[in-house]
């Protein structure tokens, strides 16, 4: 089965979910890219002792050619600048088009002009971004309404698909609310740093879905574990199951859904707009973890539904960290299926292009 893992291995990538790098002024400690903690207590502390850092440290140690103890990988890194590393972990990750979503500490990230010159880049639009950026913008709720209106309705080129962080907003079990009530909270919303749970939110949210059930635009989802201001309970994909039986836009589900990998992967089974996207859970997880993972996922997932991402933000190195992971836990999968007559060789040769690039060229219309 070597042919599998190195066809694996080199197979160029679409990395369908990421994030940009910050700007090198703005960047955090190391080790906070090594969690979803936003304590930095938890970052000195705890967050080197956790295997994801651990097992990092030493694939990085490869990559950058030092000794795999944290302080020469630091001490390397800082020899380089940002530009240089960037250029290396995306050469080495592999990739011929990368996905960003660009709405997360947007002021304190490179553009995605500068991805741009090392390899094909295309946007996601988030949201919630869109929303908070046009409330500042506008002062009445008509002018706000049409502007976000004509804004989904006429995304440019670069921009294949939407991202909504509902699960953070207050849950993916988002009610609907009628455009009078948006009306009378616009004020309010407008008072307020972001926009969360309130009949304005449900509002804007299902306005977009109609949108994307006009257009046809693929929507991402973040389902499952995040950051510690998510309400993990209300991030279950299963509560996605109104809107993905009401709109027929293609619904995907990020994260593989983690912890509820197995919920995720029975919606993509059952609902021929649901695909499935595995990042951040691989590489964030033991290796023992990210194996369990996509073991579950494929257990009812259609290997046509299933997508690679890193879900890289912060630093360069995550782009490369879930490259080198997510095909290693890839090429072991499709072993196994191998091995236990899911499937035949060509077969697993098959899915791991499909996964890797072919699943997300087709959808995205790359």
């Amino acid at each position: 089965m070597s042919g599998l893992r190195d066809e694996v291995q080199h197979l160029k990538a679409v990395d369908q979910h990421a994030h940009p790098v910050l700007k090198a002024e703005s960047e955090l400690p190391f080790a906070a890219a090594f969690t979803e903690a936003t304590d930095p207590s938890i970052w000195e502390r705890d967050t080197p002792h956790g295997l994801f850092y651990r097992r990092s440290v030493k694939q990085l140690a490869k990559l950058y050619r030092c000794a795999a103890r944290d302080v020469d990988l630091l001490t390397v890194r800082k020899r380089l600048d940002l530009t240089a590393r960037t250029a290396l972990c995306l050469q080495e990750s592999h990739l011929k088009t990368l996905l960003l979503d660009d709405g997360m500490m947007a002021d304190d990230s490179m553009s995605l002009d500068w991805h741009r010159q090392f390899v094909p880049v295309k946007r996601l639009l988030r949201i919630e971004q869109l929303v908070e950026s046009l409330l500042a913008a506008h002062e009445s709720f008509e002018e706000f309404d049409q502007a976000f209106t004509e804004r989904l309705q006429n995304l440019t080129k670069e921009e294949v698909g939407l991202k909504s962080i509902a699960a953070y907003r207050g849950g993916l079990d988002v009610p609907d609310a009628t455009r009078s009530k948006a009306a009378k909270e616009f004020a309010r919303a407008r008072g307020k740093a972001g926009v969360y749970a309130s009949p304005f939110y449900s509002y804007v949210f299902h306005h977009a879905m109609e949108i994307a059930h006009e257009s046809g635009v693929p929507v991402q989802f973040h389902t499952g574990f995040g950051d510690p201001d998510l309400a993990l309970e209300k991030a279950n994909p299963l509560l996605l199951r109104p809107v993905i039986e009401r709109y027929s836009f293609p619904v995907v589900l990020l994260h593989a859904g983690y912890p509820f990998t197995r919920e995720t992967g029975f919606l993509s089974s059952v609902y021929s707009n649901v695909w499935v996207d595995f990042g951040l859970a691989l590489p964030f997880l033991s290796v023992a973890g990210m194996r369990s993972c996509l073991r579950q996922l494929v257990e009812l997932t259609p290997l046509n539904k299933l997508l690679y991402s890193s879900d890289a933000s912060l630093i360069p190195e995550l782009y490369y960290l879930g490259s080198i992971n997510g095909r290693g836990i890839l090429a072991d999968v499709l072993e196994e299926c191998v091995k236990e007559g899911d499937l035949d060789a060509g077969e697993a040769s098959e899915a791991a292009r499909w996964i890797l690039a072919e699943n997300a060229e087709r959808l995205y219309s790359l």
